[in-house]
């Protein structure tokens, strides 16, 4: 038993819980960048009609990041790909809201579908060089790591990287 008054602990209750409606909140996420040699995996959501972008997701409480990348790729895309620590390229915030997305490279072949038919309207492997127009979180993530659609993946040493013209890719 606390031997603090009920006023006291009344008050402590009261100041956490002001402390918590004002402080900023982030939500977190992962987003992934899923490869076979020089195509990469876009999906476009319901809500924008032109733009594509990076299957990603929000963490569920209690869901580990790396479950949250695994969760996010088959549902938006059907594919399934080894997620690890490794694969992690980057974390960075949204400028734009109190968002942290955490980056993920990873290799994936097969043929994507949709599986999330309300969220996603279509999903398909574009060629790195091709790209239709990003949404702005894809963008981002491009911009923050300009070698994302190039670098060698995590554990892929048997995909080709190589250039169009053969020669090895930076």
């Amino acid at each position: 038993m606390s031997t603090e008054s009920f006023p006291r602990r009344l008050l402590k209750s009261a100041t956490r819980f002001a402390a918590y409606v004002v402080m900023p909140k982030f939500t977190t996420g992962a987003l992934v960048v899923a490869r076979d040699g020089r195509r990469v995996v876009l999906v476009r959501k319901r809500s924008s009609p032109i733009e594509w972008g990076f299957p990603a997701g929000y963490l569920f409480y209690r869901e580990s990041i790396l479950d949250t990348a695994r969760r996010e790729l088959a549902e938006e895309t059907g594919l399934s790909a080894e997620v690890t620590t490794a694969h992690h390229v980057r974390s960075h915030r949204q400028p734009w809201m109190m968002h942290i997305d955490h980056v993920f490279l990873v290799h994936a072949s097969g043929e994507p579908h949709t599986r999330d038919a309300i969220e996603i309207a279509e999903t398909a492997w574009f060629d790195v060089d091709d790209l239709p127009p990003l949404a702005r979180e894809a963008r981002l993530a491009l911009e923050q790591i300009p070698d994302l659609l190039t670098r060698p993946i995590a554990g892929a040493d048997a995909c080709d990287y190589s250039n169009r013209d053969g020669s090895p890719a930076p």
